[in-house]
C-alpha cells in the first residue's frame, strides 16, 4: 500500500514549487504543437485513503457495507511526434484497491491493469502573433482487466458459506474501449481553451462464477449479470490552461459524461446512474527544459463511473452515488 503519510509530505513539498505537461502525456482532452521527433515520457501515482476521505465518501454507506480502505493507481506512458501533426501516445495503469467487510472475508483485494493507446492528428493550425486556433481529430483503444480472484469463505448476516477443498465462487472484469474525439483549441497570451466532443464504445464483463450449482444458487442475487453488455459514453469537455509565468503553469478539465447501456439489466427497484461530472486540476513546475514535477487533484460527481467502466455492475452500483476525489504525483520528461 502506498503511504498516506508520505505521499502527502510530498505533495506539501511539491505545492511550495511546481509548466506545461503537453495534455496527451496525461490523457487530458485537450491538444498541444509539438515539434516532430520529440520524445515525451511520464509517470503519476493517484491515492485515496479513507483516513483522507476530504467529501466523506466511506462515511455514506451502512457500517455493515464494505468499505473502501484505499485506492492507489500507478501510471507510466510515452509519447512520440510524428510528421504531419500526429501524435502517438501509450499509457500502462496499474491499480490496487481493498475494501473491508464485517464478516468474512474481512479484507478483499483487487489488482487492475489498464493499457491505453492514443493517435492524435491536427488538421488545423492557425496563428497570428497574438493568438492561434488549432483543432485535432482523435482515436483511441484502452482494455482494462482485473484478474480472477477466488473466495473460500463468505460469511452472510445469519449463515456462512464453505465448499472444503474448493473455491466457492470467483470474481473476474474487463472492459474494452474505443473512441473518437474532435477537439478545438484556442490560444491567446498567457491562456489556452480547449473544447471537444468524445464517443466512446464500451464492453464490459464483470463475472461472479461458481463451479457448485448450490453455491451459484445462494449467490444468484449477490452476483452481476452473466452476460456482457455494451455502453456508449459521449463526453462533452471544457479545458483551461493559464501560464502564471516561464516556470509555473494552472491547468483544470472538466468533463461531462452521458453513458447509455445496452444488454445490461438493472437492478430491481434500484438506481441505474447513467451521468457525471468530473473536474481535474494540475499545479505544475519546470525545473529545467526537460523535467516538470506535478500534482493534480480529481473530483468526480459520481466515484468512478465513467472512468472504470469494469467497476460499474448489479452488484456495486450503490458505491457510485456519491462524490469521490484523489490526489497525484506525477512527473514529466521531455527528449
Amino acid at each position: 500500500m502506498f503511504q498516506p503519510l508520505k505521499y502527502y509530505t510530498l505533495l506539501f513539498l511539491l505545492c511550495c514549487f511546481v509548466q506545461p505537461v503537453h495534455a496527451m502525456m496525461l490523457e487530458r482532452p485537450s491538444i498541444d504543437v509539438l515539434p516532430e521527433k520529440d520524445w515525451h515520457i511520464w509517470s503519476q501515482v493517484d491515492s485515496f485513503d479513507s483516513r483522507m476521505d476530504v467529501f466523506g465518501y466511506t462515511t455514506k454507506f451502512n457500517p455493515k457495507a464494505a468499505k473502501l480502505n484505499y485506492v492507489d493507481t500507478y501510471r507510466l506512458g510515452g509519447l512520440y511526434v510524428f510528421p504531419h501533426n500526429i501524435q502517438l501516445s501509450y499509457a500502462l495503469h496499474y491499480q490496487q484497491q481493498q475494501v473491508t467487510r464485517s464478516l468474512e472475508p474481512k479484507f478483499i483485494k483487487t489488482n487492475t491493469t489498464a493499457q491505453h493507446l492514443r493517435a492524435q492528428w491536427q488538421f488545423y493550425d492557425k496563428k497570428t502573433p497574438s493568438k492561434s486556433l488549432s483543432m485535432a481529430l482523435e482515436m483511441g483503444v484502452s482494455y482494462r482487466k482485473s484478474p480472477k480472484i477466488d473466495f473460500y469463505r463468505y460469511d452472510f448476516t445469519n449463515f456462512t458459506v464453505t465448499w472444503p477443498g474448493h473455491a466457492l465462487f470467483s470474481l473476474e472484469a474487463n472492459d474494452m474501449t474505443y473512441l473518437t474525439a474532435i477537439r478545438g483549441q484556442y490560444v491567446r497570451n498567457d491562456w489556452k481553451l480547449h473544447a471537444g466532443v468524445e464517443l466512446r464504445y464500451v464492453r464490459v464483463s464483470s463475472l461472479m462464477s461458481s463451479q457448485n450449482p448450490n453455491i451459484t444458487a445462494i449467490l444468484k442475487s449477490q452476483a452481476p449479470q452473466a452476460r456482457p453488455w455494451h455502453e456508449a459514453h459521449v463526453l462533452f469537455q471544457i479545458s483551461a490552461d493559464y501560464d502564471v509565468n516561464s516556470n509555473w503553469q494552472i491547468t483544470a478539465d472538466y468533463q461531462r459524461y452521458q453513458i447509455n447501456r445496452q444488454q445490461y439489466t438493472p437492478k430491481k427497484n434500484a438506481p441505474d446512474y447513467r451521468d457525471n461530472d468530473t473536474l481535474d486540476m494540475y499545479l505544475f513546475w519546470r525545473m529545467n527544459k526537460s523535467l516538470t514535477p506535478y500534482v493534480h487533484a480529481h473530483v468526480s460527481r459520481r466515484f468512478m463511473l465513467g472512468s472504470m467502466p469494469l467497476s460499474y455492475n448489479q452488484r456495486s452500483h450503490p458505491k457510485f452515488k456519491y462524490p469521490f476525489g484523489y490526489l497525484s504525483l506525477g512527473a514529466h520528461y521531455a527528449f
